[in-house]
């Protein structure tokens, strides 16, 4: 009867893959995996997950505002990348994402061409562009893990 229990959970966790996840690191793999995957609302639904768990995430605020670039959402992006970079002064990548968005915000709101002037959306890119997004966010993780093994 045991093996039946457990056969059971097994199913409902691959039936329910976000039912799986039960730290803020793995919702912050999983992202990178959806936006490579161009799935941009489940990589930010992964990343709000594992905001929801630890809210001072500085690499979970990053990456959401990463995926909210890619879809234009500048006002929103400005917002979590500077709670990044307030969470993580060092993290250059957050004060960079920062300006890029109100950057991009203040072109769409002017009414100036957007095309000209607007990060590409990451839709329109090459492959190897988003493959390197992808391995950037691991390695950005993988930064973050060692850091907070020395600290």
């Amino acid at each position: 009867m045991r093996w039946a229990g457990a056969l059971l959970m097994a199913l409902l966790l691959l039936a329910c893959p976000a039912a799986a996840a039960a730290t803020a690191q793995e919702y912050f793999d999983r992202g990178p995996v959806y936006d490579y995957q161009g799935q941009y609302d489940k990589a930010l639904e992964a990343y709000e997950q594992g905001l929801a768990l630890e809210p001072h995430n500085a690499l979970l605020w990053w990456a959401k505002g990463r995926v909210l670039m890619i879809q234009e959402r500048y006002a929103e992006a400005a917002a979590a990348y500077n709670r990044s970079a307030q969470l993580d002064p060092s993290l250059e990548q957050a004060r960079d994402g920062e300006r890029a968005a109100l950057a991009a915000l203040a072109n769409a709101t002017a009414g100036s061409n957007p095309t000209a002037t607007t990060p590409p959306t990451a839709a329109g890119l090459p492959w190897w562009v988003a493959a390197l997004t992808v391995a950037g966010a691991v390695g950005l993780a993988a930064w973050g893990r060692r850091r907070e093994e020395d600290g």
